[in-house]
């Protein structure tokens, strides 16, 4: 099944004008599964800059996908400069998005549902629980040790 896709793009120059080397790294928020079940992104995608300049084709807000809401974030990896994350809601299919506009904009990250078992919970709750009770103790000699 077909799923709507959107253009993200971005160039990255050095302070004299020069093109950047590196790639950029873009990570789902979660993994997106189409309508049929099928997983069609789970991890990140990487693109080597070209003339400072990269694009990626990337699975839009669109209703055949799940979950809903979803984003990315976008990690510029740049050989010359370190430049931090950026974070952005999946737009519309159809849209084009360029990293330089993120930047300078504030927006929500849909974060993604985390899956857990009763038995996950379980195991959690109990470690959770033998944490609150340890206790400090004293040893016969006045070294303190961590009493369960």
């Amino acid at each position: 099944m077909a799923y709507g896709t959107f253009t993200l793009t971005g160039t990255f120059n050095t302070p004299a004008g020069d093109p950047h080397t590196g790639n950029v790294k873009v990570v789902p928020s979660v993994a997106l599964r189409d309508a049929a079940g099928k997983v069609v992104m789970a991890g990140p995608v990487t693109a080597t800059l070209v003339d400072g300049a990269f694009t990626l084709t990337l699975p839009a807000a669109d209703a055949t996908l799940q979950p809903q809401p979803h984003g990315f974030t976008v990690i510029p990896r740049l050989h010359s400069a370190g430049l931090p994350s950026v974070a952005f809601p999946a737009p519309a299919p159809g849209a084009t998005v360029d990293v330089a506009d993120l930047a300078t904009s504030v927006v929500a990250v849909p974060v993604g549902a985390v899956a857990a078992t009763t038995t996950d919970l379980g195991l959690i709750d109990t470690r959770v629980t033998s944490l609150e009770t340890a206790r400090v103790a004293l040893d016969t000699d006045g070294v303190p040790y961590l009493s369960l």
